[in-house]
C-alpha cells in the first residue's frame, strides 16, 4: 500500500486592471491562503483505496489517517509506504497494530509512481 496527501485551495492574487488615461481604479484586494488536504492510501493488488480529507497536514491528522486506514483495512497487516515528512515519522505518531510504514528516500514519490505519465 502506497499513501501521499495532497495539498488543495486558494491562494488571492493582485491583478491589474485597466482603464482610461487619467483615471486610477479603485478596487479592494485580498490575500487569501484557504487549504484543505487530501491523505489518500492506495492498495493496487485488491484494486482498493481509502481517503480523508482534513483541515491540516500534521501528526494529529496523520493519527486519524492511519486509524481510518486500520479500520477499512482490518482483516489485513498493511506495509504502507509514506515519504519522509517529518509528521509521518515523529515521536507523537501513533501507529495501528496492523500497519507498519516503509519511509521512502528523500525525493521519491511512491504515490506518484501509479499515476499515469502525461507523456
Amino acid at each position: 500500500m502506497v499513501a501521499d496527501e495532497g495539498r488543495f485551495g486558494r491562494l488571492g492574487q493582485v491583478m491589474s486592471a485597466w482603464c482610461g488615461s487619467g483615471i486610477r481604479p479603485a478596487g479592494g484586494q485580498q490575500l487569501v491562503r484557504e487549504y484543505f488536504y487530501s491523505f489518500v492510501a492506495v492498495a493496487p493488488v485488491l484494486g482498493s483505496m481509502t481517503a480523508l480529507v482534513l483541515p491540516f497536514s500534521n501528526t494529529e491528522m496523520m493519527n486519524l489517517f492511519l486509524a481510518q486506514v486500520a479500520e477499512e483495512f482490518i482483516d489485513y497487516f498493511v506495509v504502507m509506504q509514506v515519504d519522509g515528512a517529518s509528521y509521518r515519522t515523529g515521536q507523537d505518531l501513533v501507529v495501528p497494530e496492523n500497519i507498519r510504514l516503509i519511509v521512502q528516500p528523500p525525493r521519491s514519490q511512491p504515490a506518484a509512481t501509479l499515476q499515469p505519465s502525461a507523456n
